[in-house]
Parts: C-alpha cells; sequence; structure tokens
C-alpha cells in the first residue's frame, strides 16, 4: 500500500475521548466506539458542520519508530464529527482543533483493513523522522467503505 502527500485545510472536531496506548488499544477501543455509537453520542453534538466520523488521535506519549515500534505509545482519541465552534461543549465532550497542513493520506479499502493499514503506517521508515505526533486522524465517509488516514507531516 502506498500514500500521498497532501495538503489539508484545518477544521474542529468534537465529541467524547479515550486515552490508551498500544498494549491495550484493541480492547480500549473496541468498547469506547461501541459505546460511542449504542449511545448515539455523535447525533447529540452541537453546531455540527458535517457528516463525517472522524477517529482523532492526539496528546502522544512515547512515540515510537518502525524500528523500535509503537507498543508504548500511548495517546487519546477522539470519536467526532465535524464542528463550527468548540466552544461551551456539553460535560463529557472535548473539542479538537485539527490544523491545516502536511499529512500522508492513507486509505483503508474497508473497515476489516484499518488494523492492517496502521500496521503499514507504523513500519514505514521514511515516515518516522517525518510525523509530528500532534494529531493523525481518520475519515469515516458516509458514501463508501473507504476510511481514509490521514498522519500529520512537519
Amino acid at each position: 500500500m502506498s500514500y500521498e502527500v497532501i495538503e489539508h485545510d484545518g477544521f474542529l472536531v468534537a465529541g467524547p475521548s479515550i486515552k490508551t496506548d498500544n498494549t491495550k488499544a484493541a480492547e480500549d477501543l473496541s468498547v469506547f466506539w461501541n459505546k460511542v455509537f449504542e449511545n448515539n453520542i455523535l447525533t447529540k453534538i452541537p453546531d455540527r458542520s458535517g457528516d463525517y466520523v472522524y477517529g482523532v488521535y492526539s496528546d502522544y506519549t512515547n512515540p515510537g519508530d518502525s524500528e523500535k515500534g509503537f507498543e508504548d505509545t500511548g495517546y487519546s482519541l477522539t470519536a467526532g464529527i465535524q464542528v463550527s465552534s468548540i466552544e461551551d461543549l456539553p460535560e463529557g465532550l472535548v473539542g479538537r482543533t485539527i490544523p491545516a497542513g502536511k499529512y500522508a493520506l492513507f486509505i483503508a479499502k474497508k473497515p476489516e483493513d484499518i488494523v492492517d493499514t496502521w500496521e503499514e503506517i507504523w513500519s514505514t521508515k521514511e515516515l518516522d523522522d517525518q510525523r509530528t505526533f500532534k494529531f493523525d486522524f481518520e475519515e469515516y465517509g458516509a458514501e463508501s467503505n473507504e476510511i481514509k488516514i490521514y498522519i500529520g507531516l512537519k
């Protein structure tokens, strides 16, 4: 799988968030996403300005690299919707400002390919020195099964 480097406009996302790391992410994230959808949390977000669902990765700790691995890498994941404002959010929701800038764009052809796509991202050596480890995000579109994964670059 390959990627392309693109310029992306910044935007705002609001939604619930969880802190985890790669040693427990498989279980944590599955439970988290299930809770988000079972409780229809995304439909309750005010000031919505888009229909795509985003998984926003931020607050990285111990970022690894393709050689030493990413097992100890911690991060926050925000499940959200694009909004026009992140002011005065209801309790339990956080706002994230995704900066405009350069991103490596990877595409998972279907939801079942997300883990494999992340494994490819983690093993792509040329990204080691280019990643910002500030914001990465997944974009789930309504019109297709493709998931776009944007990796923040310097």
